[in-house]
């Protein structure tokens, strides 16, 4: 499943979607489409970004064949696996704001 050569198809593919993905929502964002309410949007932007991200750094020792093989559940969880990289980051949703202020609903 793993070798040492980096998978480079792989890890190029999920770059460019995520470059890709970063471009759409500044498009978007930057033309207004995307109102103050829009949280549903970020969201699901941001998991997509995400996702892409966590694929191609999971997937960047497995070798084309082991990445067809894969499951849709072990797909589905590699996708929604956070890599740490060694520095203790947390993904977490703030009940407060670094400035004191709450966002309006």
């Amino acid at each position: 499943m793993l070798h040492r050569a980096l998978n480079r198809d792989e890890v190029g593919f999920h770059l460019r979607e995520a470059h890709e993905e970063i471009g759409r929502f500044l498009d978007e964002m930057n033309s207004g489409k995307h109102d103050d309410s829009a949280e549903m949007v970020l969201r699901i932007r941001f998991a997509h970004l995400i996702e892409h991200l966590a694929l191609a750094w999971h997937l960047k020792w497995m070798n084309p064949e082991s990445v067809d093989e894969l499951s849709t559940a072990e797909w589905a969880a590699l996708s929604r696996l956070i890599p740490n990289w060694g520095l203790n980051w947390r993904l977490v949703e703030l009940d407060w704001m670094p400035t004191g202020e709450q966002p309006t609903e």
